[in-house]
């Protein structure tokens, strides 16, 4: 046979994987790529972010934990709660990565339950406003300290109660409106 004919082989098995690799388009091995970039940038902001919100996390159950511990003790129980919520803290950062790689890289077709809007298990608004204002109230604190942040609360409220809102802020933009807006 010449090396323009086809092979057609059968196997038990089904095709190996370089069988399976070769006969991908370009198009399939082109978006295979871009989802994997897509993977790496979402690993590297959950990287970052995942940190900022963790140390805060676990530094609170930590004490939360410790707390608990002294009352379950006298009363010669177990603190549970705690320690489950300690737990959870303590996997919080990897289960982010292990999650964000399932769920970029699984096919939907073969989900085990497809995410619904509104059950996709994200804390509700207020959940998340309070943990972020829980890891500025433990950042913040640790940023003054290295120096990286300059002034405190209490320089930035004292700036914005010396601002003008009324000249500075609001006439510009009621000017802007009137020239923009007939």
């Amino acid at each position: 046979m010449n090396e323009a004919s086809e092979i057609l082989r059968y196997s038990v098995n089904g095709p190996t994987e370089e069988e399976k690799k070769a006969a991908r388009s370009p198009g399939d091995r082109a978006m295979t790529v871009f989802n994997w970039g897509i993977l790496v940038v979402c690993l590297g902001v959950w990287a970052v972010v995942g940190a900022l919100f963790w140390v805060p996390l676990l530094l609170r159950r930590v004490v939360e934990y410790s707390v608990a511990l002294v009352p379950s003790m006298l009363a010669v129980g177990k603190p549970w709660r705690a320690a489950k919520r300690l737990r959870n803290a303590m996997s919080f950062y990897a289960r982010g990565f292990k999650v964000t790689t399932e769920l970029v890289t699984r096919d939907p077709k073969r989900s085990e339950r497809p995410l619904l809007p509104g059950n996709d298990g994200a804390p509700r608004g207020t959940v998340l406003f309070g943990e972020l204002v829980w890891a500025v109230l433990i950042w913040y604190p640790v940023l003054l300290l290295a120096g990286v942040v300059q002034s405190t609360p209490l320089d930035l409220w004292q700036h914005l109660g010396g601002i003008s809102w009324r000249e500075d802020v609001l006439q510009p933009f009621l000017e802007w409106v009137r020239t923009h807006h007939p």
